[in-house]
């Protein structure tokens, strides 16, 4: 049967969160100064990682949600296939040469 009080259930767990520290022991624990310089600095690593990685893939992302297909998606499927004929060992022409079709 489905809960028709969403909040009876967040009371209880306000009150049994209350409880529960109610009986917190000391951890006996020592923060330095040094552990503190080291959360920021992961901290400023994941917001660096996480902005190269969007402006790497952000053409694609866009693309994702129905945004226009950009020249670089375009250089990049035509990179892909040549990639997939280097592959495949399909010949390629040298620069300067011209391949016939036969």
């Amino acid at each position: 049967m489905k809960d028709t009080f969403p909040m009876k259930n967040a009371a209880w767990r306000l009150v049994a969160a209350a409880i529960l520290s109610a009986w917190a022991v000391p951890a006996h624990a020592y923060l330095d100064p040094g552990t503190g310089s080291m959360l920021i600095q992961g901290l400023i690593g994941a917001i660096a990682m996480v902005s190269v990685t969007l402006k790497l893939y952000w053409h694609k992302i866009k693309a994702a949600f129905g945004g226009e297909v950009s020249d670089a998606d375009e250089a990049d499927e035509i990179a892909a296939e040549s990639v997939a004929e280097d592959l495949n060992g399909e010949r390629r022409s040298e620069p300067g040469e011209t391949l016939s079709k036969d």
